[in-house]
This record gives C-alpha cells, sequence and structure tokens, in this order.
C-alpha cells in the first residue's frame, strides 16, 4: 500500500492501492478536506461575530449660542451653549475653541462656557465645540461670529419662571410661564427662552421668544425643571424649579379627567393644586336659564344661574368655588397676591391664560387668549333679575360663594378686549355662569 498525496484546489486526494495474489486492485479514497471550505467556514463564522458586534453612534453636537453670524460688543463675556445628546451612551467631555485655541471644558451638564472677549481683536472669529462620548467618539460644530466696537456694558439678564403648581399628576396640565424674566437692556419681549422639563440634560425646546409653554409628565417622579434666557448679545442666565408628579390624589383631580352630572359629562383640569371644571355647568335648577331661552346656548356655554341657585347647584363633592378659591386660582396662573386682592381689572394676562382661543365663540379680537390653564373660559353672558340678556360673546361671568354685601356676591369677569381678569361685587339676582370646584377632602 501507499500514498499519494495531489493538491487540487486545495484538496487531498488519498490513493490507495493494494496487491493481492491474484491480481492488483485500485481503490481510491477521496477525502475532501477543503482547505478552501475551511477557510470560508472561518471567514463566515468572523463575520457573525462582527454583525453581533454594536457599532458605537457618534454624538450629535451643535452650538446653540451664540448664533452663526452674530455680532458681538467687544469686552461683553457671552455665553458659548451647546447642545450635546449621545444616543448610545453619554456625553463625557464638550471642549470650546476659539480660532482653534482650546479654551475650556465641562464634563457635565449644562454644557456652556463663559468666553470673556475683553482681550479679543476686533472682527470675525470661529467658536468650535467638540462633543466626547464615553466611548471616545467625537463630533464638533462651528460657527462665525464678529466682535464689534462697544462699552461692554451689557448685563445678563435675570431668568424667572411660575408654573401652574409644583405638584400634580401624570394627567395635570404644568403651565410654565418665563414672562416674568427680566433684563437691564432688552425688553422681555426681545428674550429668547428654552425648556429642559425633566432635567435630563437634554432640551425640551428650542430657542424661542414665546415665554409660556405646557408639559404632561409621563411618570410619577420629582423633576427639575430648567429655564435658560438669552438677550440679544448672548447672555443666559438659568432657573430652576422641583416639580413633584404623584398619582396618589392629593388635593386636585387625582388623576380624574371628567365627571358625569345630570346625564352630561364635564371634562376637569388642575390648575395649581385645585380640580375645575373645565366647561360651564349645564344643570337645570330653580331661577337658572339658558341664554335668550335656547338650549342650543346652553349645550356650549351652560346655564345662567342666581346666586342662590349657584351655591346648591354643583353635584355632590363639589361646590362653588369661594372668593379666596378663585384667588388662589389665579395666583397659580402668575397673579400677584396684591394685585389678587384688589377689585376691577387685575393681573397683566391670567385671564388670556384662561380664555378658550380663537374666535368661534369669543368675539374678535379675543385679545391675549391661549387658555394654556386649560381653564376653556367661554362668554356665556348675563341675564339680568328684569329678564334681559345681554354681553354673549363679549363677557364671560362666573359666580363665587363669597357675599360682598347683603344684597351682592363676589363675581369673576372675562372680555373679549383684554387678558386680565376683573373682580366686582354684582347683584345676587343677576344670572352668571357657574363653574364648579372638587371639595379638597374628595379623592
Amino acid at each position: 500500500m501507499f500514498i499519494r498525496q495531489q493538491g487540487d484546489s486545495g484538496n487531498i486526494i488519498l490513493e490507495i492501492k493494494t496487491q493481492s495474489n491474484k491480481n492488483m486492485k485500485t481503490k481510491k479514497l477521496i477525502i475532501v478536506l477543503g482547505l478552501l471550505i475551511s477557510t470560508l467556514i472561518i471567514i463566515s463564522i468572523a463575520s457573525c461575530g462582527k454583525d453581533e458586534e454594536k457599532t458605537n453612534q457618534p454624538p450629535t453636537c451643535e452650538i446653540t449660542s451664540p448664533s452663526n453670524g452674530q455680532e458681538i460688543t467687544k469686552g461683553v463675556t457671552i455665553t458659548i451653549a451647546v447642545d450635546a445628546n449621545d444616543s448610545d451612551g453619554s456625553i463625557t467631555e464638550v471642549r470650546f475653541f476659539v480660532d482653534d485655541v482650546g479654551k475650556g471644558s465641562t464634563t457635565s451638564f449644562p454644557f456652556n462656557y463663559n468666553w470673556n472677549t475683553d482681550n479679543e481683536n476686533l472682527g470675525n472669529h470661529i467658536l468650535k465645540a467638540t462633543c466626547i462620548d464615553n466611548s471616545g467618539e467625537s463630533n464638533s460644530d462651528e460657527v462665525n461670529i464678529e466682535i464689534i466696537e462697544g462699552g461692554g456694558n451689557n448685563t445678563p439678564p435675570t431668568a424667572l419662571f411660575t408654573v401652574s403648581s409644583s405638584s400634580g399628576t401624570t394627567s395635570t396640565n404644568f403651565v410654565f410661564d418665563a414672562s416674568g424674566s427680566t433684563d437691564n437692556e432688552d425688553p422681555t419681549s426681545n428674550l429668547q427662552v428654552r425648556w429642559d422639563f425633566d432635567g435630563n440634560g437634554s432640551w425640551d425646546t428650542g430657542w424661542d421668544y414665546d415665554k409660556t409653554q405646557n408639559h404632561q409628565y409621563g411618570s410619577e417622579n420629582t423633576y427639575t425643571a430648567k429655564l435658560e434666557v438669552k438677550d440679544t448679545e448672548g447672555l443666559i442666565d438659568q432657573y430652576t424649579e422641583n416639580i413633584t408628579v404623584s398619582n396618589d390624589g392629593g388635593n386636585g383631580c387625582g388623576g380624574q379627567t371628567n365627571l358625569t352630572y345630570g346625564g352630561q359629562t364635564y371634562e376637569i383640569v388642575e390648575i395649581g393644586n385645585q380640580c375645575w371644571m373645565a366647561e360651564n355647568l349645564n344643570y337645570e335648577t330653580t331661577n337658572s336659564w339658558w341664554y335668550e331661552n335656547n338650549s342650543a346656548n346652553g349645550d356650549v356655554y351652560g346655564r345662567l344661574y342666581t346666586w342662590e341657585a349657584a351655591l346648591t347647584a354643583c353635584p355632590s363633592g363639589w361646590s362653588l368655588p369661594s372668593d379666596d378659591q378663585w384667588k388662589q386660582m389665579e395666583m397659580a396662573l402668575g397673579m400677584s397676591q396684591s394685585a389678587a386682592d384688589d377689585t376691577g381689572w387685575r393681573g397683566t394676562n391670567e385671564g388670556g391664560k384662561m380664555k378658550e382661543t380663537g374666535t368661534t365663540h369669543w368675539n374678535y379680537p379675543n385679545t391675549y387668549a391661549t387658555n394654556s390653564s386649560g381653564f376653556t373660559a367661554l362668554p356665556g353672558g348675563r341675564r339680568y333679575n328684569g329678564g334681559s340678556f345681554q354681553f354673549h360673546g363679549i363677557y364671560g361671568n362666573w359666580w363665587s360663594s363669597s357675599e360682598r354685601t347683603g344684597t351682592s356676591a363676589w363675581v369673576r369677569f372675562l372680555i373679549n378686549e383684554n387678558g386680565k381678569v376683573a373682580r366686582n361685587g354684582t347683584q345676587k339676582a343677576d344670572g352668571f355662569s357657574v363653574r364648579c370646584l372638587k371639595d379638597l377632602s374628595v379623592h
């Protein structure tokens, strides 16, 4: 027996010959060990390993302030603000450069650097930010700015916001209002704002001149809401406020979104720690009427009640709000205590935050209406004691449970021509709209 090896495309052929007494028989056993096939198997295994290996994604990196082409007065300390995110990891560092010269870095949100331009030359400069993630991947962004002559007297703005409540549930419509932010050189209307509602290091909005935002939280937690305010020269200030979200009931709506009463379902809304009907009451009692006795008006605007009728019209567990409870709601929308205690037209735009938007129900111009509170105030008009009706589409009027005199009670008025809230005393025999308030003891 002997073995012959033959190379053919990597195959090994074993030829085995045996000899007997009578004759010689040749048997060939071809064993394809296939070096090529083995190689392909190895490559395939290696390829599978690569497919399973997750490829790191580079971070995103954007300079959000100053803007490209912005002019900056020499001597001003400007905040270079960067929006950096990493979809499959975290940002470990953001580095800042001016004309390719490193100026500083930060390892935590907010990714900002305060650049003093006192010693910089007039003219064009390139600002660069490089964002690095936890895998060492990086990305960069650049903007061009121009330093111009100036006195260097600009001061940063002062950031401030109010929120309709510092606590609520996952059903609460939180209203954030930064209109109280100020600047020594710029009017508030020229300031830009952006929001990070949950304090997770990612801005939920871009820069905007609109100072009011609504937000609902999807889960229970205590969040640190952050506001940044930027003036016309790029200076920035920040303000934070803690927001607690819990569905354990508390003094608000406890997750309740509507209420059925007298065969009609009413939307409800939480404002501050109070739970309000978000529609005018349309429950028939003695001494209550539809505007001009038309049921179609009742379907939209509810009924108009005398004060005595209004006191007992609300469902069990709900009641006609007192004068102080109206004040509590107004202050949750931003009104000061001194304004709330005043009479006549008070505050700034708390009424606008309460009014339904547009002119479907309110007469033109429905000034400053945003309905950011979710109250959805409608202009149901008024019924005088003598039986005449007036001001439908122009005024919304609501009773409080508090007397002013023996024959009058405190009322709230909204009008289509401004965004304020009026507080006055009116004769108890007149007919006004009713909004019911959930009693604090009912959860």
